[in-house]
């Protein structure tokens, strides 16, 4: 379950974030967000954590994952704001591919 209590205010070079939370079946769970900047870049904030099926928790720096949306997206018909609806995710130093 997830709840936002709050929402930061992005900073002036920020426009937004990536974020996404899944449990595998195996019982790994992961948590990855990425705060995208205006010139197209990854916020070095960004960050993660991988908790492996012991419970074993681990933090992930932005470096050591990839999160990428990859092909189909949605339009919202109420905003016209486009979201992806597949993502790409890479967490080498856990082998999830």
């Amino acid at each position: 379950m997830d709840h936002e209590f709050f929402t930061h205010q992005l900073e002036a070079d920020q426009v937004g974030w990536d974020w996404i939370s899944i449990q595998l079946q195996d019982n790994t769970e992961l948590m990855l967000f990425h705060i995208r900047r205006k010139d197209g870049s990854i916020d070095p904030y960004s960050a993660g954590t991988v908790v492996d099926a012991r419970g074993d928790t681990a933090h992930l720096r932005k470096d050591e994952f990839t999160l990428e949306p990859a092909g189909a997206t949605w339009a919202s018909p109420a905003t016209r704001a486009v979201y992806p609806l597949r993502w790409k995710i890479s967490v080498p130093s856990s082998a999830l591919h």
